[in-house]
């Protein structure tokens, strides 16, 4: 139980999913750590920091959030793809959210512009906040400015996550590059490299204790040693911090279920796949703990919405299929 239990925990995290120093050198150095970390091989800094230099040159002309948007999005041609790590994202010229807003960041701290990067469930991206303006640019489209009143409506935030700055709230470049560290370990962990994805969440823990993808990571080692105990105080210190999250709620569900907490692992399954919508295994986590607890005949219905959900979204090529509240593709 306790291994289909962590792989349920592990996949629940995955399934919404597509990481210190001083100002400036430092938040670059840092994300190129990260990058040689994670390759297992030194990224070459020289061109890297040539480009940095080059766009933040432009931006530093204009010093407003639109000559930042012109420098890498429109003179740059920066736009949305799969890279992650600053290096890659130079190389093919796209990158996912939190490739683009590591460079927005590089780019501002090169220029000495005002820009901190900004988070919502699953997402990243940088605000200006300075110099009498304050704008939320969105890397992934363009540069577009989405204001935080539009992010709490599409992600359904709840206050309480907005009031404890678990969302919405500028990060330091410390907690900027703990994400980038949290990164890294979800993507070892997904390589099924545990030890290399724990010491990665232990990097990002140092940089910043709040952090929600890291905490999830090591509860989810511990899920892995066989302590549930100490696997559920990881994912309730996430849900201090955001009452709504989906993924902490299942997975302290399940490790509810490997301390025999029957009930308890039912209710956190179910209010979890009933927050997340339509994702496979969270339906299926419900129905593994309802038929722990007995419950046959829901753990039958559940297991036929997590075959029919799964069903739905092979066929639609996408990581989701019909929603229930919209959640930004990402963690």
């Amino acid at each position: 139980m306790v291994a289909r239990s962590c792989a349920l925990a592990w996949a629940a995290v995955l399934s919404s999913v597509p990481a210190a120093g001083d100002e400036g050198g430092g938040l670059l150095r840092t994300a190129l750590e990260v990058a040689s970390w994670s390759r297992s091989a030194t990224v070459d800094a020289v061109p890297v920091h040539r480009a940095v230099e080059a766009l933040a040159a432009v931006a530093a002309r204009y010093r407003t959030p639109e000559g930042l948007v012109r420098a890498i999005f429109v003179d740059g041609g920066y736009a949305r793809g799969g890279a992650w790590d600053l290096d890659e994202v130079l190389r093919t010229g796209g990158g996912n959210c939190v490739g683009l807003t590591t460079l927005c960041l590089a780019v501002a701290r090169e220029a000495g512009l005002p820009v901190v990067a900004v988070s919502v469930p699953g997402h990243v991206f940088v605000r200006w906040d300075g110099d009498g303006r304050r704008r939320n640019i969105e890397t992934t489209r363009g540069g577009r400015e989405v204001t935080d009143e539009a992010w709490i409506c599409r992600c359904n935030l709840p206050a309480a996550s907005v009031e404890s700055r678990a969302y919405l709230a500028g990060w330091t470049d410390d907690q900027f590059l703990a994400h980038l560290w949290a990164e890294a370990a979800v993507a070892e962990r997904r390589r099924g490299e545990r030890g290399r994805a724990e010491e990665a969440a232990a990097r990002a823990l140092a940089l910043d204790a709040g952090n929600l993808k890291a905490r999830l990571v090591r509860g989810l080692a511990l899920l892995d040693e066989g302590d549930p105990r100490a696997a559920r105080e990881e994912f309730e210190r996430v849900l201090e911090r955001d009452p709504s999250h989906a993924e902490a709620l299942c997975a302290r569900g399940l490790a509810r279920l490997e301390a025999g907490d029957l009930e308890g692992a039912v209710r956190d399954c179910r209010g979890a796949a009933w927050r997340k919508g339509a994702e496979p295994v969270l339906a299926e986590a419900v129905a593994v703990a309802c038929e722990a607890a007995g419950r046959h005949g829901r753990a039958a219905g559940w297991a036929r919405r997590a075959k029919r959900l799964g069903v739905v979204r092979r066929a639609e090529g996408g990581p989701r299929a019909a929603r229930g509240p919209r959640w930004v593709s990402g963690f």
